[in-house]
């Protein structure tokens, strides 16, 4: 009954934006302000002061880069009033409620403009925004690479780079980047991990190694050999998580990695990030 009732709370509030929306003009520009600084020690502060009950919150918030980001999708009231400014999404696990299904990962919204915090968005209505995730750059060398798979769609996209002269089907080295959306926060690295092992198991001989892990970013070594119908393969591989899409960038070589191979790939990959509007040199 509680979540018939939220879900018929949400539809009202959207039907009020609607009707509401003519009520509310847009400037010709959005003034968005400077890029906040201080988003993390106010995002600790709420969830460390702001209990609310019937829900508790324990541990460290996973805390994502500011994006630009408007909406009158009804996060504050009145109802259609158009809301802007940078947004930083984060999550926190609550562990203690009167209702099981409250408990798990819950995810916010908070709207910055400069140092103001303009509107916290409640986990009810964050799950009806789409906010989109992406990576930058791709960890090409200085060498000539081309892009010889480009695949998308609603559930995600893939892109395949290899040397110049070399194909898809003939090549010694590779660099995929996929993005995998519609995946909730459940969506964890540690799942991702667990299930490159499993895809790892045809192989007669496979070993996994975890090189730097944080909460949204986790880095390995894999070696697979003698898989049924393929050769061998080494990869470096780095799981980037977002709210609702989990990014994997990896390079693969089907030769041993020399030391110089693991400095330089570990390096390239150690750069891809999360895209951020406030990140350097990024247009704001």
């Amino acid at each position: 009954m509680r979540t018939l009732a939220r879900l018929s709370l949400l539809l009202s509030l959207l039907a009020a934006s609607v009707a509401c929306t003519l009520n509310y003009h847009e400037p010709e520009t959005l003034d968005y302000g400077a890029c906040p600084q201080n988003y993390q020690e106010v995002i600790h502060n709420y969830f460390q002061n702001s209990l609310l009950p019937p829900v508790r919150y324990n541990g460290e918030p996973v805390i994502w880069p500011p994006l630009r980001f408007k909406t009158r999708a009804a996060p504050t009231f009145p109802p259609g009033q158009l809301v802007w400014g940078y947004l930083v999404a984060a999550a926190e696990e609550a562990t203690l409620s009167s209702n099981e299904a409250n408990r798990g990962l819950h995810l916010y919204g908070f709207v910055f403009r400069g140092e103001e915090l303009e509107s916290r968005i409640d986990p009810f209505v964050m799950d009806t925004l789409a906010v989109d995730s992406g990576i930058a750059p791709v960890p090409l060398d200085e060498r000539s690479w081309e892009e010889v798979t480009t695949e998308s769609n609603e559930n995600g996209s893939l892109s395949e780079y290899v040397p110049s002269g070399e194909s898809p089907k003939a090549w010694s080295e590779l660099i995929s980047v996929r993005a995998d959306r519609n995946l909730y926060l459940t969506a964890s690295l540690e799942w991702a991990v667990a299930q490159t092992r499993n895809d790892a198991k045809p192989c007669a001989a496979s070993a996994l190694k975890i090189l730097s892990s944080s909460p949204t970013e986790l880095v390995f070594e894999q070696e697979l050999a003698r898989c049924p119908g393929s050769d061998d393969q080494y990869q470096l591989d780095k799981f980037i998580r977002a709210p609702t899409t989990l990014f994997q960038v990896r390079y693969v070589k089907k030769s041993p990695f020399t030391d110089e191979d693991r400095t330089k790939w570990s390096r390239l990959l150690g750069e891809v990030h999360l895209v951020s509007d406030c990140a350097p040199g990024a247009h704001r």
